[in-house]
């Protein structure tokens, strides 16, 4: 059973019930992979497995320890996160030291929205780093003893967050890992954390999430339509935190940049182009936003090349059809390399107004000069 609201990761999962089953449980388990596969939410299904006390596969989802779980309220279960720093000592051993009831309920309120969703990250205000002081208060409580049976279940999110002074900390407990206690550190970047860590925990990639699961998972969550939620699908690359930020989009405002796109491709007019280079250089519209108009704009050109499948059906149809009815022999795979050489571009901070000008200017020309083929 999924405890947790997990999207596919079908294969991972198995692996993980295969771990729990086998003679290989070690103490320490790295889970990485890309952001939003779902490191975080895996991790904590498998804290929850290890405590399971129901019967045939864990977690049972019915039993007292799997409610907890749920709650992220188990007493075996110990978070580390990132947490802002007000206190005044770089000595003390409590993290929440110089918490105010105010800071408290939002630290309380952020591990109950993680609990409903696993995928956003559990982010406070000001917390930027794993500090010291949060390991420190690990150690006195992880060798307390506990119930018979019970596993106590250590899950370090972002672990790459952590300081110096952290690492080493953690490192004296993993060298001397108190008995019936595991330890799951999650992580989009595995390069930053200390090779004596990485070589004391049993190493597992995680997929990016299934294109049709993730589809699967916008039309149910969002009500989108099938069309729609496959163009997010795709465009979050098995994101599912990117794809749930792209559907919340209620506006769609890179849909109707896509078609402005196009129009302006299909447009005798040079003006037409400025125009829309002058929208998407305003300064209101975050270069995030931007790249992430080049990615859809990428994904149509490529339906633009392969054509929609047999009883398939394009969000942008339309618009498809109109390129080429314009341009029959429109070379939509040369199109591609031109917008993601204008994306490189952008990312090495070339001036966007002319890398976006000459972008269009080409995409205009190309489609032009398609025509003219056609018409001879």
């Amino acid at each position: 059973m999924k405890l947790f609201p997990i999207i596919g990761q079908d294969d991972f999962l198995r692996r993980l019930h295969n771990l729990l089953n086998s003679a290989r449980l070690g103490h320490s388990h790295l889970f990485t992979g890309p952001e939003g596969s779902g490191k975080d939410a895996l991790a904590l299904q498998f804290a929850a497995m290890l405590n399971c006390t129901g019967e045939g596969d864990k977690p049972c989802g019915e039993c007292p320890a799997c409610h907890q779980y749920r709650l992220l309220e188990h007493t075996a279960l110990h978070l580390i996160f990132a947490l802002p720093d007000k206190s005044k000592s770089s000595a003390d051993s409590d993290p929440y030291k110089g918490f105010k009831e105010s800071d408290m309920d939002d630290l309380r309120s952020a591990i109950a929205d993680k609990a409903k969703n696993p995928y956003q990250p559990l982010q406070l205000p000001g917390a930027n780093n794993i500090r010291i002081s949060s390991i420190r208060k690990l150690r006195q409580d992880i060798y307390l003893s506990m119930n018979p049976g019970i596993t106590k279940t250590v899950v370090i999110m972002e672990t790459h967050k952590m300081n110096d002074a952290a690492f080493n900390a953690l490192l004296k407990i993993l060298e001397e890992p108190p008995e019936r206690t595991v330890f799951i550190l999650t992580t989009a970047y595995p390069d930053r954390i200390p090779t004596t860590i990485l070589s004391r925990c049993q190493y597992y990639r995680i997929p990016p999430i299934a294109q049709v699961d993730l589809q699967e998972h916008l039309e149910k969550q969002f009500e989108l339509p099938g069309p729609e939620a496959h163009v997010l699908a795709r465009l979050s690359q098995g994101n599912v935190r990117q794809a749930e930020y792209y559907a919340a989009d209620t506006e769609r405002k890179w849909l109707d940049m896509l078609r402005q796109i196009v129009k302006v491709m299909l447009s005798k007019r040079y003006h037409d182009v400025q125009v829309l280079v002058k929208q998407l250089t305003d300064k209101s519209l975050a270069e995030e936003t931007l790249q992430q108009i080049l990615s859809v704009l990428i994904l149509f050109l490529r339906d633009v090349e392969v054509g929609i499948r047999e009883g398939g059906q394009m969000i942008w149809q339309e618009e498809r059809d109109a390129l080429v009815a314009w341009s029959p022999h429109f070379n939509a795979r040369e199109a591609v390399n031109r917008v993601e050489r204008c994306k490189d571009a952008l990312n090495r901070k070339v001036y966007f107004p002319l890398a976006l000008t000459r972008l269009f200017f080409e995409l205009r020309q190309m489609a032009r000069e398609s025509q003219k083929e056609y018409q001879q």
